[in-house]
């Protein structure tokens, strides 16, 4: 047998060895993946990373107004107050905050925006003299150009006490489809006082409008 023939014979055998190990490349106990495999993974994966882009590409451009305000006093000297307010998303947006503090103290936020999804805004303010009760409000909205609405709002009431604050903030969330709002309420005294808080929130995912809005 010459040596060309001999080479012929011991690659037809290792070609038999491997198509017996299921198209892996045996060495001891580590089993090899072959280039075959390998592309399939990467298949794979690739449609995992799609898939979870178009899942998570409505939450990534959605636009949110957030707003929250405050005020408080003990009924001796001057008092607090804060405000904040933002709009995050891929649209245009506004935002502003005023706070006074003294015999009077206020404090109020407000934002809105318009993004390819719909109107969001949001607004909050929070007001506390020496006398009488401290109040906060929140109210939010977004409408999406579907026609779809979410809407939240909350009051709360602190009084009864030298101490007393009260505190409300939320946001409006566009998101393609299903618009989302919250609101958030909540209020502080010292011995003796109270507090009331009230929150509301409503969706209406039928549409408002018989035709969609037309986006240029």
């Amino acid at each position: 047998m010459t040596t060309s023939n001999k080479t012929l014979r011991r690659e037809r055998m290792n070609r038999n060895r491997f198509a017996a190990c299921g198209g892996t490349n045996r060495v001891g106990a580590l089993v090899l993946p072959t280039q075959q495999g390998s592309a399939k993974n990467n298949r794979l994966a690739w449609m995992f990373a799609a898939a979870f882009t178009l899942l998570t590409a409505p939450l990534a451009f959605a636009g949110e107004a957030s707003t929250s305000a405050s005020a408080g006093s003990n009924g001796f000297g001057p008092g607090t107050a804060t405000a904040t307010a933002g709009y995050n998303g891929g649209g245009r947006g506004y935002a502003r905050t005023q706070t006074r503090s003294g015999h009077v103290n206020f404090g109020r936020g407000v934002a809105f925006g318009i993004d390819r999804n719909g109107v969001s805004f949001s607004s909050s303010h929070a007001i506390a003299g020496r006398f009488g009760p401290a109040v906060a409000r929140n109210f939010n909205m977004t409408i999406g150009f579907d026609g779809r609405v979410s809407r939240s709002s909350g009051t709360t009431v602190a009084g009864g006490s030298a101490t007393r604050q009260a505190q409300a903030g939320g946001f409006a969330r566009a998101v393609r489809g299903n618009p989302t709002s919250a609101s958030t309420v909540s209020g502080r005294t010292g011995p003796r006082g109270f507090v009331q808080a009230r929150t509301d929130a409503k969706s209406n995912y039928r549409r408002l409008f018989k035709t969609r809005f037309r986006r240029r």
